[in-house]
Protein backbone atom coordinates (compact mmCIF):
# COMPACT_ATOMS: atom_id res chain seq x y z
CA UNK A 1 0.00 0.00 0.00
CA UNK A 2 1.32 3.33 -1.01
CA UNK A 3 1.01 6.38 1.12
CA UNK A 4 0.62 9.84 -0.21
CA UNK A 5 2.99 12.57 0.81
CA UNK A 6 0.03 14.37 2.32
CA UNK A 7 -0.51 11.62 4.87
CA UNK A 8 2.85 12.17 6.59
CA UNK A 9 2.84 14.37 9.63
CA UNK A 10 5.95 16.55 9.74
CA UNK A 11 7.32 19.97 10.45
CA UNK A 12 7.78 22.25 7.54
CA UNK A 13 11.02 24.12 6.94
CA UNK A 14 9.20 27.42 7.49
CA UNK A 15 8.19 26.43 11.01
CA UNK A 16 11.76 25.53 11.96
CA UNK A 17 12.98 28.86 10.61
CA UNK A 18 10.39 30.72 12.65
CA UNK A 19 11.36 28.88 15.86
CA UNK A 20 15.04 29.58 15.17
CA UNK A 21 14.35 33.27 14.61
CA UNK A 22 12.29 33.41 17.84
CA UNK A 23 15.09 31.71 19.84
CA UNK A 24 17.68 34.08 18.39
CA UNK A 25 15.54 37.11 19.26
CA UNK A 26 15.17 35.81 22.81
CA UNK A 27 18.94 35.35 23.14
CA UNK A 28 19.65 38.82 21.77
CA UNK A 29 17.05 40.35 24.11
CA UNK A 30 18.59 38.62 27.14
CA UNK A 31 22.07 39.72 26.07
CA UNK A 32 20.94 43.35 25.77
CA UNK A 33 19.23 43.16 29.17
CA UNK A 34 22.43 41.76 30.73
CA UNK A 35 24.52 44.58 29.26
CA UNK A 36 22.06 47.26 30.41
CA UNK A 37 21.90 45.73 33.90
CA UNK A 38 25.69 45.49 34.17
CA UNK A 39 26.06 49.13 33.10
CA UNK A 40 23.47 50.27 35.66
CA UNK A 41 25.26 48.27 38.39
CA UNK A 42 28.59 49.86 37.42
CA UNK A 43 27.10 53.37 37.57
CA UNK A 44 25.50 52.67 40.96
CA UNK A 45 28.76 51.26 42.33
CA UNK A 46 30.64 54.34 41.14
CA UNK A 47 28.11 56.66 42.84
CA UNK A 48 28.29 54.71 46.08
CA UNK A 49 32.10 54.70 46.02
CA UNK A 50 32.19 58.47 45.43
CA UNK A 51 29.65 59.10 48.18
CA UNK A 52 31.60 56.90 50.62
CA UNK A 53 34.87 58.60 49.73
CA UNK A 54 33.33 62.06 50.28
CA UNK A 55 31.85 60.96 53.62
CA UNK A 56 35.20 59.72 54.92
CA UNK A 57 36.94 62.89 53.73
CA UNK A 58 34.38 64.89 55.73
CA UNK A 59 34.99 62.61 58.74
CA UNK A 60 38.73 63.25 58.42
CA UNK A 61 38.12 66.99 58.35
CA UNK A 62 35.88 66.67 61.43
CA UNK A 63 38.56 64.74 63.30
CA UNK A 64 41.12 67.40 62.40
CA UNK A 65 38.78 70.06 63.76
CA UNK A 66 38.20 68.02 66.93
CA UNK A 67 41.95 67.64 67.39
CA UNK A 68 42.39 71.41 67.13
CA UNK A 69 39.48 71.90 69.54
CA UNK A 70 41.13 69.51 71.98
CA UNK A 71 44.36 71.49 71.87
CA UNK A 72 42.51 74.79 72.30
CA UNK A 73 40.53 73.46 75.26
CA UNK A 74 43.72 72.11 76.83
CA UNK A 75 45.33 75.55 76.63
CA UNK A 76 42.20 77.23 77.98
CA UNK A 77 42.07 74.71 80.83
CA UNK A 78 45.65 75.41 81.88
CA UNK A 79 45.10 79.18 81.68
CA UNK A 80 41.77 79.29 83.50
CA UNK A 81 41.47 79.94 87.23
CA UNK A 82 38.37 77.84 87.86
CA UNK A 83 35.46 76.09 86.15
CA UNK A 84 33.49 79.30 85.53
CA UNK A 85 36.51 80.96 83.93
CA UNK A 86 37.08 77.88 81.75
CA UNK A 87 33.48 77.82 80.50
CA UNK A 88 33.53 81.60 79.98
CA UNK A 89 36.45 81.12 77.56
CA UNK A 90 35.31 77.93 75.86
CA UNK A 91 31.53 77.88 76.10
CA UNK A 92 29.39 74.86 76.95
CA UNK A 93 29.00 73.34 73.51
CA UNK A 94 30.20 73.64 69.92
CA UNK A 95 28.79 72.47 66.62
CA UNK A 96 29.98 72.54 63.05
CA UNK A 97 28.94 71.21 59.68
CA UNK A 98 31.17 69.92 56.92
CA UNK A 99 29.88 69.53 53.36
CA UNK A 100 29.86 65.92 52.13
CA UNK A 101 28.25 66.56 48.74
CA UNK A 102 25.97 69.08 47.07
CA UNK A 103 23.00 67.68 48.96
CA UNK A 104 24.54 66.36 52.19
CA UNK A 105 26.60 67.68 55.08
CA UNK A 106 28.07 66.17 58.23
CA UNK A 107 26.82 67.71 61.48
CA UNK A 108 29.02 67.31 64.56
CA UNK A 109 27.96 68.64 67.95
CA UNK A 110 30.14 68.41 71.06
CA UNK A 111 29.52 69.20 74.69
CA UNK A 112 32.43 70.94 76.42
CA UNK A 113 33.44 69.21 79.65
CA UNK A 114 35.44 70.46 82.61
CA UNK A 115 38.16 67.86 83.17
CA UNK A 116 39.81 66.90 86.44
CA UNK A 117 43.26 67.09 84.85
CA UNK A 118 44.94 67.91 81.53
CA UNK A 119 44.90 64.20 80.61
CA UNK A 120 41.10 63.90 80.86
CA UNK A 121 38.61 64.40 78.06
CA UNK A 122 37.70 68.00 77.24
CA UNK A 123 34.59 67.27 75.19
CA UNK A 124 31.97 64.62 74.44
CA UNK A 125 30.49 64.12 70.98
CA UNK A 126 26.73 64.39 71.33
CA UNK A 127 25.80 64.19 67.65
CA UNK A 128 27.52 62.93 64.52
CA UNK A 129 25.13 62.58 61.61
CA UNK A 130 24.66 63.25 57.92
CA UNK A 131 22.05 65.88 57.05
CA UNK A 132 20.20 65.89 53.74
CA UNK A 133 19.71 69.41 52.45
Amino acid sequence: MKRNKKDFFGINVGTVSMVLIFVLLCLVSFAVLCIVSANADKNLSTKIADRTENYYKACGTAHTYLSELDQTLSIQFTQSQNEDDYFAKSGHDKSFTIPVSDTQSLLVEVEILYPDSVDDTFYRITQWKVLNE
